[in-house]
């Protein structure tokens, strides 16, 4: 995988790092949050954009060594306005890697998601000023909401070495759920979520060949796992939700789990108020 890299835009600093953050139960953690923008090239013929969100240092210098999440964003929901979450995986030192789509329909492009991360793998193996040694070798774990839910489990089934899958308010899809046997998936749904059904989430879940648990966030919807929803986009789910502070630290508090403790994201007995596991299906 070759990486095509033009004139470099300038890191942006997302997030001061605080040596005051405690990173519990879906909190920020100390590490401040650090974008930087490529442009790389997934195949002969494509180049795509990235955006990846590291961990820094008080000084603003990327940390070595993150662990990285891959992340897809929804369907016409653009990479940007899932910046808060990888923000706050960043500030708990971990790279989130969130290719850009065509359209912003990951659909359309599928394998530009692992391929955006091979991609900028290849810089961080080599002298980029600003990737150079940020990306672990080992322990990678792919994200997708909605429709990025489907194109996140495809990516996991193509590549083994992404260790999980995190699937938030989505499931894969049902003509080609993911059969590998090896890693683990995790399923979070909004219980107050007006577009995705918690049957349907749990069916996929069940499908599941990988070790899988799903788990429903109280209060949370469908547009609150996204920045700046659209007057629409609300009137489609007919809900604001609760808190969105609240909501968004439940569902954070699993997503951490899924890249840093994986047993805790599978052990509902030590989940906080708010998050349960899905209903057993009939």
């Amino acid at each position: 995988m070759v990486a095509g890299v033009g004139c470099a835009p300038t890191p942006e600093l997302l997030l001061e790092a605080d040596a005051a953050r405690v990173a519990t139960d879906g909190a920020d953690g100390p590490a401040g949050a650090l974008l930087v923008r490529r442009t790389v090239r997934v195949r002969a013929d494509r180049a795509i954009d990235v955006d990846v969100v590291l961990a820094a240092d008080a000084d603003g210098a990327p940390l070595p060594a993150q662990t990285p999440v891959l992340f897809v964003h929804g369907g016409a929901a653009p990479a940007a306005r899932y910046h808060w979450v990888a923000q706050h995986l960043a500030s708990r030192g971990h790279a989130v890697v969130l290719p850009h789509f065509l359209f912003d329909l990951a659909l359309f492009a599928e394998h530009n998601a692992e391929g955006g991360l091979a991609a900028v793998r290849s810089l961080a193996d080599g002298d980029d000023a600003d990737l150079g040694g940020t990306l672990a070798d080992e322990g990678a774990v792919v994200m997708g909401h909605s429709l990025g839910a489907i194109v996140a489990a495809g990516a996991f089934e193509r590549d083994p070495g992404l260790a999980g899958l995190v699937m938030l308010s989505g499931y894969p899809d049902p003509g080609t759920t993911p059969a590998r046997t090896d890693g683990f998936a995790l399923s979070i749904v909004g219980a107050r979520d007006g577009l995705v059904d918690v049957a349907e989430v749990a069916d996929g879940v069940d499908a599941m060949r990988a070790p899988a648990i799903g788990a429903v966030v109280a209060g949370l919807t469908h547009y609150q796992l996204t920045d700046a929803p659209t007057d629409a986009e609300l009137a489609r789910e007919d809900s604001d939700g609760d808190d969105l502070a609240l909501v968004r630290r439940r569902a954070l508090f699993l997503m951490d789990a899924a890249v840093e403790d994986p047993l805790l994201a599978r052990d509902p007995s030590r989940w906080p108020d708010g998050v349960t596991p899905l209903p057993e299906t009939p």
